[in-house]
């Protein structure tokens, strides 16, 4: 697939599935651009829902957290965040609470 001559990853167009979804629902998140200076391991969006800090990071395949990554989810969620690993918009259905007609 292309996008003004660019050829999308599976991960770019799931972060732009994901994005209509949360605002399709009115979640209120926005991209981190990573580079020079990033906190390690930062997810991909952040945002809040329903008062919570949130976090959402995009895997495509079988790739997984790398370690940092990890031990940001393991921190944001020891201080009350809500993080959410999204392989599918179904995953990103179920960790907000949200029904889909994948998930019934």
């Amino acid at each position: 697939m292309r996008h003004q001559g660019r050829k999308i990853t599976p991960e770019s167009a799931l972060k732009r599935a994901a994005k209509d979804f949360l605002a399709l629902h009115r979640i209120w998140t926005f991209p981190v651009v990573q580079g020079m200076g990033a906190q390690p391991g930062i997810p991909d969006r952040l945002g809040i829902y329903q008062g919570r800090p949130l976090a959402i990071e995009f895997k495509a395949g079988r790739n997984n957290l790398t370690p940092l990554q990890g031990a940001f989810k393991e921190r944001f969620e020891v201080e009350g965040g809500l993080y959410i690993l999204c392989r599918c918009i179904e995953d990103l259905a179920a960790g907000l609470g949200i029904r889909t007609l994948g998930i019934l």
